[in-house]
């Protein structure tokens, strides 16, 4: 039991009080994330998933541009594994962060979107797949 909490249960932050971002160094970041590419080109899933689970960003929090790409290999990841519902939540994250403030480079960006529109047509969500696609291609021509 914990003695801070007579019920034992330790409180979650709430999102009114988001949690602080912890700052990226940008060494360990390319390193993790090069080691992330290497893993997803060998289709190791479980793995990167394993990698990048544990620094996956809140919802609710500022997130400077390694945190997009750990949201963009993550979903990457849940895709090729198969899991929809957890590619889903990462890549509809990534977006609306992105429409927020674009960090993400469009080359980096379009290929999160291809990857949402896969996985939207694999959930048989036909017109956020169609929405999704057009905003890739408007990525690409570059309005």
């Amino acid at each position: 039991m914990n003695r801070a909490f007579p019920s034992g249960e330790t409180p979650r932050p709430s999102r009114s009080t988001p949690a602080t971002p912890r700052p990226w160094d940008a060494a360990q970041a390319d390193t993790l994330f090069h080691e992330v590419r290497r893993l997803l080109a060998v289709r190791a899933y479980d793995e990167v998933i394993a990698k990048l689970e544990v620094h996956r960003p809140a919802e609710w929090a500022a997130v400077e541009l390694p945190g997009m790409r750990l949201l963009r290999f993550l979903g990457q990841a849940f895709l090729g594994k198969g899991d929809l519902p957890a590619c889903r939540d990462c890549l509809e994250q990534l977006r609306a962060l992105q429409r927020e403030q674009p960090r993400l480079p469009r080359e980096e960006y379009a290929a999160a979107l291809s990857d949402l529109v896969k996985c939207y047509r694999a959930l048989h969500l036909d017109t956020l797949a169609q929405e999704c696609q057009e905003e890739a291609r408007r990525l690409s021509l570059g309005s």
